[in-house]
């Protein structure tokens, strides 16, 4: 596939995607289908391991940005203090 195709193939995607979750079909068919695998352990377990992964996904660049950002104050503070 040349990168041409793999753009038009990415934009199909995300338009598939958005349309899904904008409808209230979409909506009610992905609450359906969390509903049911939390119902199963399986379901559960893929589901935690997601939630974590996305967690660290997320959460973590912006914790490490948070202390950047303290670092960054606390120096701007002890500048200012000398």
């Amino acid at each position: 596939m040349i990168a041409k195709d793999q753009q038009v193939f990415k934009k199909l995607i995300k338009e598939g995607t958005l349309e899904v979750l904008n409808s209230r079909e979409g909506q009610e068919a992905i609450k359906k289908g969390s509903l049911a695998a939390l119902k199963s352990a399986e379901g559960k377990d893929l589901m935690l391991d997601s939630f974590v992964e996305g967690f660290h996904e997320v959460v973590v660049p912006v914790f490490e940005d948070y202390g950047d950002r303290i670092k960054n104050l606390e120096r701007k503070m002890g500048a200012a203090v000398l």
